[in-house]
């Protein structure tokens, strides 16, 4: 059994690097768009954006060894059980992937990304609301720019200083076609260079990217760890969840960034329920976005055709400040691998063994 669950994990770690679903629903004329679409809507002009994508893959073979997967090991105990709803997750990706830019991408979207609990949907819809409407009270005019190598306060100087003392053998790549300001994949931190961002921010982001995202993919390459490089069914949102409530708890969880959250929750709501691109950039300049933010919040949430991602993050970071205040052994579980709350929960009290 433990040959035949390593295997699994090698064959999902090997999808998931095919799949790269938030890579392929990047439009490839993002950066044309974001410029000409602030343009328009500056002169009064709104228009929908027109995506170009990167030509759709062919992942059928991927899709049928992700469902083999599925049946090797469901039947191998609790790993197989969490492995093969793993697999299944991923071959849903695989599918979303395919299908990038068409009409079928948002009732795929909204399937594989979708609160943990449905019955929360318009308690979350209040908080996004709630939030977005929040008093800025920060009034600094003063920005740095996010890869400016002479400033440490900027991005990249903060980043590589924070890698350098984690000791955490990952690259920052300067990448201009990014949507986000930073992400990470299991190889490098990327940056967008040229933005002009509040410190606090950059702080902010360099301890999302860094204690939430890096240092679950550092502890895999442990042997110890490794079986926990593929992740599990829903690990990703709690990843989301808990840098978010790293966030709140280092005191960087501000005004500004709540607001900016709850926009995108409501954009991603709006996007769910059929809303089109100028529906959504009109929602959020009437909750007193600017346009050049609303342009980019909605990009974000209608990349890929629709895939609105964004829905998951607020109850991911409601489920993180319930459980992980009160549970430092959950948390510590959690940097040791792609784990979700509820595995971690698990593993902490020792409801399910270690993956070896």
């Amino acid at each position: 059994m433990k040959e035949l669950l390593a295997s699994a994990v090698r064959t999902l770690v090997n999808s998931e690097t095919q799949v790269v679903l938030l890579a392929r629903s990047h439009p490839i004329n993002w950066l044309e768009l974001k410029t000409r679409l602030t343009d328009s809507w500056n002169a009064g002009q709104p228009q929908e954006p027109v995506f170009r994508f990167a030509a759709p893959p062919n992942l059928t073979r991927l899709r049928l060894a992700l469902h083999d997967v599925e049946k090797w090991v469901e039947q191998q105990g609790p790993w197989g059980e969490l492995l093969a709803a793993r697999a299944r997750e991923l071959e849903l990706e695989a599918e979303l992937a395919e299908h990038i830019g068409d009409v079928h991408i948002r009732s795929l979207a909204a399937r594989r990304f979708a609160a943990m609990d449905e019955a929360s949907t318009v308690t979350l819809r209040q908080q996004a609301r709630r939030w977005s409407q929040i008093a800025l009270t920060d009034s600094t005019d003063e920005v740095v720019r996010s890869d400016d190598e002479q400033d440490e306060r900027s991005l990249l100087c903060l980043m590589r200083r924070e890698l350098e003392i984690c000791h955490y053998p990952f690259p920052v790549v300067l990448e201009s076609r990014l949507a986000p300001i930073a992400a990470v994949d299991n190889r490098f931190v990327w940056i967008r260079p040229g933005v002009l961002m509040r410190p606090i921010d950059a702080r902010r982001i360099v301890l999302h990217e860094v204690h939430g995202h890096v240092v679950r993919r550092v502890a895999t390459q442990c042997p110890e760890y490794s079986g926990y490089a593929c992740g599990v069914a829903r690990a990703g949102e709690d990843e989301e969840g808990r840098a978010l409530w790293l966030e709140e708890k280092e005191g960087l969880l501000d005004s500004r960034r709540k607001a900016e959250l709850g926009k995108r929750h409501l954009a991603a709501d709006a996007c769910r329920q059929g809303a089109s691109f100028c529906d959504g950039v009109a929602l959020l300049l009437n909750l007193d976005t600017s346009i050049d933010l609303a342009i980019g919040i909605a990009l974000r949430v209608w990349r890929g055709g629709g895939i609105a991602r964004e829905i998951v993050y607020l109850d991911a970071f409601e489920r993180a400040g319930k459980i992980l205040p009160e549970s430092p052994e959950i948390d510590q579980w959690m940097t040791r691998g792609r784990l979700s709350i509820d595995v971690a929960s698990k593993l902490a009290s020792g409801v399910l063994q270690p993956l070896t």
